[in-house]
């Protein structure tokens, strides 16, 4: 994290930083933590497919599969035809889960 630290230091409108940052969080499970870190990327870069995919990531991360899909969702209308694997491998992963959910609790 100290490295993502420094390079928001020396380029503070690099959505990447606060992104890598709130993944190293969500790694250690400390979601909670983590959340600002990937709004502050939204900030900086709020159209941008890649933020968006991971931001899906870290919904998976803290089991919420219904925002998730969303943000997985909205990334795969941004994305380049290239890159639309990640949010859409993440969209097969979760709809199972979203199925087994009780209809009460959309977590």
């Amino acid at each position: 994290m100290s490295w993502f630290q420094r390079g928001a230091l020396l380029d503070p409108y690099d959505p990447n930083n606060p992104l890598g940052i709130g993944m190293c969080l969500d790694w250690l499970g400390r979601h909670g933590e983590a959340a600002p870190f990937y709004e502050k990327a939204l900030k900086l870069d709020p159209n941008d497919y890649y933020v968006r995919v991971y931001v899906g990531w870290h919904y998976v991360q803290t089991g919420d599969y219904v925002t998730a899909k969303h943000w997985f969702e909205n990334s795969v209308k941004l994305q380049m035809a290239w890159y639309k694997p990640i949010a859409s491998q993440y969209l097969s992963l979760i709809e199972p889960k979203l199925k087994s959910l009780p209809a009460s609790n959309p977590k």
